[in-house]
């Protein structure tokens, strides 16, 4: 089968099989010093060829997924400049949102900013530890594509925009008995997530495994939220503090108590 346009080319040679990056002759899933790692020169024993085999078709997949989402050299200026406004500022809706449920809601409304809080700074947390265990290349990292948004060119797996945005809407569908606020978030992710696979900054997967360690963020949090009643002491107590903090706002109106 013929690799699709700016793929990265197969070794040659035989050997390991692996796409090749234009800066080392590293392998993306060689593991060492107990990592996985683009760069250093020493490895461990050769992992089981189904493991082998597995990662390449994975990476193969991920690369023509990539290519088939990926814009053009030259996209028209409404796309460009569209995409990079999903890709960059709505993901500012989520905080804000958050902000609001807590400034002008109820108790209830403030449980699940609480709830949806805890469960974003889980799942960065799990990312940041991902990207340390798995530094996986962006797309321009390694030729592939066309870029069209600046960025470093750090881990790419999994994408913290998706972790962010995933975490939050699932918080809000896992909770709210009337579910179309989580599927509008739901939505509004989706669309943050293509617009940064079109730019050329993540690939797909890096996007599947920001909703994976979402879920389990949401989850995890539920979860230790219910030993106790944890949740409802916690929201009581920052609603305590709240009031002392903004008795003047609260007092003319501005926000709720």
């Amino acid at each position: 089968a013929l690799d699709p346009p700016g793929a990265l080319p197969l070794d040659p040679a035989g050997g390991d099989n692996l796409p090749r990056t234009p800066m080392d002759d590293n392998d993306y899933c060689k593991p060492v010093h107990g990592r996985i790692s683009l760069a250093g020169t020493t490895s461990p024993p050769v992992p089981p060829a189904e493991a082998l085999t597995g990662c390449i078709f994975m990476e193969q997949f991920n690369q023509t997924l990539f290519m088939l989402l990926n814009a053009g050299p030259e996209p028209s200026f409404v796309a460009l400049y569209g995409t990079i406004f999903l890709a960059k500022w709505l993901v500012l809706l989520f905080p804000l949102l958050l902000a609001s449920m807590w400034l002008w809601g109820l108790s209830y409304h403030r449980e699940l900013a609480v709830r949806a809080l805890l469960a974003i700074l889980l799942g960065l947390l799990i990312s940041h530890w991902l990207r340390w265990w798995w530094p996986h290349p962006r797309p321009f990292v390694v030729g592939l594509g066309h870029t069209h948004l600046l960025h470093a060119p750090d881990a790419s797996f999994p994408s913290n925009h998706a972790v962010f945005c995933f975490a939050m809407a699932l918080s809000l569908w896992w909770q709210v008995v009337r579910k179309q606020v989580g599927w509008v978030l739901l939505g509004l992710s989706l669309l943050v997530c293509w617009a940064r696979v079109y730019l050329g900054v993540h690939f797909p997967l890096d996007m599947a495994g920001g909703l994976l360690v979402a879920w389990l963020a949401v989850w995890t949090v539920n979860r230790l939220l219910r030993i106790n009643r944890w949740g409802d002491r916690l929201v009581v107590a920052l609603e305590n503090r709240y009031r002392r903090l903004m008795a003047k706002p609260i007092a003319r109106g501005w926000v709720a108590e």
